[in-house]
């Protein structure tokens, strides 16, 4: 894919056809991290803001939510119900894109040289997330840190086994810090596991972590020494939540 109009395309697919299964939450997700050069962002921005206008436009009920990194890339996300809804993403894309040539839109045209692609497929894993049901947590998050653990081969168990050691510590301490656990089940460099926070602002997200390890920092080391010992190697990511480039889909009666 060379171009962003063919993403959106897949983007239009994906938002429908998750509709059409069951109304469980999706716990899948089709990852487009899109890398775009410091000295394009001005012109990124306002072509991208146009083409989301087009497609409001022409191509309603789409699904994707949209952050900037500090990575110079942005992230859209796709929840999914299924790789069949991969599968059909192809056999539909060319004749999306003619709808939108026949409207006078020209995608490759338009993000010629703007920006390139990596494409993942993520799975959320309940066992390893922690989300308590606590008031603390009730906030309206806006900044996202995202950390990738590249594990060594054959190592999960042992892996999944510490986490869940840090699952247990945080519920009998009645810790209210939430976190995400995604494994990337396509993509490069697997296996990965994606563990993701989120705050208000990275201020706060920063000073509940400050006060955890004052409180619990020896626990802690214990723990990811640990788990350290089954890790590559890690890195981590910030995001900024972008709610004017994020849609929900509506829903059919």
């Amino acid at each position: 894919m060379k171009n962003f109009v063919m993403c959106f395309v897949l983007f239009l697919f994906i938002g429908v056809y998750g509709q059409a299964q069951e109304n469980d939450e999706p716990s899948m997700f089709f990852v487009i991290e899109e890398f775009v050069s410091p000295s394009d962002l001005t012109e990124f921005r306002k072509v991208q803001s146009e083409n989301l206008d087009i497609f409001d436009k022409h191509l309603a009920n789409l699904s994707f939510s949209a952050w900037q990194t500090d990575n110079n890339s942005f992230l859209w996300t796709v929840p999914i119900k299924s790789f069949a809804c991969i599968d059909k993403i192809y056999e539909t894309k060319m004749q999306n894109q003619k709808v939108l040539n026949e409207k006078g839109y020209d995608g490759a045209a338009e993000f010629r040289d703007l920006s390139k692609f990596d494409i993942s497929v993520v799975m959320w894993n309940e066992e390893l997330s922690f989300n308590p049901d606590m008031p603390d947590n009730d906030v309206d998050p806006k900044f996202y840190e995202w950390m990738f653990f590249y594990l060594k081969s054959g190592h999960e168990k042992e892996a999944a086994a510490i986490m869940k050691k840090y699952k247990d510590f945080y519920l009998n301490n009645e810790v209210s810090y939430q976190w995400n656990t995604y494994e990337v089940v396509l993509g490069n460099q697997i296996p990965c596991w994606i563990i993701g926070t989120s705050d208000e602002s990275e201020i706060a997200l920063r000073q509940n972590e400050k006060a955890l390890q004052e409180k619990f920092g020896e626990e802690f080391n214990k723990l990811w020494i640990e788990f350290s010992q089954h890790l590559d190697k890690t890195k981590v990511i910030k995001g900024w939540y972008l709610p004017n480039w994020s849609r929900e889909a509506k829903v059919s009666e």
